[in-house]
């Protein structure tokens, strides 16, 4: 049987102990690592937002005070399959100097948007035949995120512009790029990304 009550004592003393990985909570990993009912965690889980404890996320997910969150690993959480793209891969690339102050993802499931405590997240849709080109990469609490590679990050960024009909604002450095996937990536977009990007490439070297 289950453990009927926790202090915040206890909570604090759980909470503090868990390794990186545990920067992230949800009612199941809560139940698992305390014993308590569902009904009991649930209750828990808003006595402890309020005291600051957890802080909710979204999606039944709540971030652990005693770490420190990363925007990338909760928007790998929050939605799923998605992957981290756009303009905060090509500034991590350096192919653009423009400061990225929202995390954009590509998914195959719909367009939406999050506003969490760390800060906003967009998440694109895609088909399934768009959905590749990115690759796993460890983050800080050890947790996987799928972050696009560059050249898939500009054809993405491309061809999410294009269907939204929005310009491209941000700077380019295409130097960066490897010249040889960018091409090969771009055959399997529809043509008119392909076509943009000579224009595109001749308008930032003009700059």
């Amino acid at each position: 049987m289950g453990l009927k009550y926790f202090t915040t004592a206890d909570w604090i003393a759980l909470l503090g102990k868990l390794p990186p990985a545990g920067a992230y909570l949800n009612i199941s990993s809560l139940r698992t690592l305390t014993g308590l009912s569902e009904k009991a965690v649930r209750q828990a889980c808003w006595r402890l937002s309020r005291s600051g404890l957890l802080r909710p996320l979204g999606s039944a997910w709540y971030a652990n005070r005693f770490h420190a969150p990363v925007l990338e690993e909760i928007g790998a959480l929050l939605v799923r399959p998605s992957y981290v793209s756009l303009d905060r891969v090509l500034s991590a690339a350096r192919v653009t100097t423009q400061p990225c102050f929202v995390l954009t993802c590509v998914t195959t499931r719909p367009t939406a948007a999050r506003q969490t405590p760390y800060g906003r997240i967009e998440y694109r849709s895609v088909s399934r035949r768009l959905f590749w080109g990115f690759r796993p990469r460890r983050s800080t609490n050890g947790l996987t995120v799928l972050e696009a590679e560059p050249e898939k990050a500009l054809l993405d960024l491309i061809y999410l512009s294009r269907r939204a009909g929005e310009p491209i604002w941000i700077d380019l450095d295409f130097a960066r790029l490897d010249r040889r996937r960018l091409e090969a990536y771009a055959r399997r977009f529809p043509r008119s990304v392909e076509r943009a990007l000579g224009p595109l490439e001749q308008q930032h070297r003009a700059r």
